[in-house]
C-alpha cells in the first residue's frame, strides 16, 4: 500500500486516503491468530499515516465492523461503545478519531435519519449520539429532517410579524 501511495504522490498530491476496510489487507508476516495479524495491519497503517510524505503524514480513513452483540446492544441504547469494534482492540487503540453510524435495521430507503456519534477524538471532544440524515446514493450527510424542521420553526417564531 505504501509503495502505491508513493507512486500516486509523484503524480498528484495526496491529501486524504480512504480505504474500504483495512481487515481485507494481507499482513506482511503470518501470526498465530487473525487478531494478531489485524493488529499488525492497523499498527502499520497508523505508522504509514503519520510518516507518509517525508513525515508530513496524511489523514487515513477506513470503516470498521462492529460485532453482532454490540450491534444489538446499540439498537437498544441508540449508541455504541468503543468495545463494539469487531475483531481486535487495536482498532480502537490506534485510531485518533472514531465516529460511529447507527442506521435502523431493515430500512432500504435511499435517505434516512441515522445516529452519529464521536466515540473517540484524541485531539478534541467527543459527542453523544445525534441524528443526521444520510443519502446513500450520494454518500451525503446533512442535518436530520426533524432537527431542520425545528430550527425553521424557531426562526419564524423569532421574527416579529408586526
Amino acid at each position: 500500500m505504501e509503495s502505491k501511495l508513493i507512486r500516486i504522490q509523484r503524480m498528484f498530491g495526496i491529501d486524504l486516503v480512504i480505504m474500504d476496510y483495512l481487515a481485507l489487507l494481507k499482513p506482511d508476516r503470518r501470526r498465530n491468530t487473525s487478531r494478531e495479524e489485524l493488529g499488525d495491519i492497523l499498527k502499520e497503517t497508523k505508522q504509514l499515516a503519520t510518516t507518509f510524505n517525508n513525515g508530513a503524514g496524511v489523514p487515513f480513513v477506513s470503516p470498521w465492523q462492529v460485532n453482532r452483540t454490540a450491534r444489538q446492544e446499540a439498537q437498544n441504547t441508540l449508541s455504541y461503545t468503543a468495545s463494539a469494534l469487531a475483531e481486535t482492540a487495536e482498532a480502537s487503540n490506534s485510531a485518533d478519531l472514531i465516529i460511529s453510524l447507527l442506521a435502523p435495521e431493515e430500512d432500504a430507503s435511499r435517505t434516512k435519519n441515522i445516529k452519529m456519534q464521536v466515540m473517540k477524538n484524541r485531539d478534541g471532544e467527543t459527542a453523544n449520539a445525534f441524528d443526521v440524515q444520510v443519502d446513500y446514493a450520494t454518500s451525503r450527510f446533512s442535518e436530520a429532517l426533524a432537527t431542520r424542521a425545528q430550527s425553521v420553526e424557531d426562526l419564524f417564531t423569532a421574527i416579529p410579524l408586526s
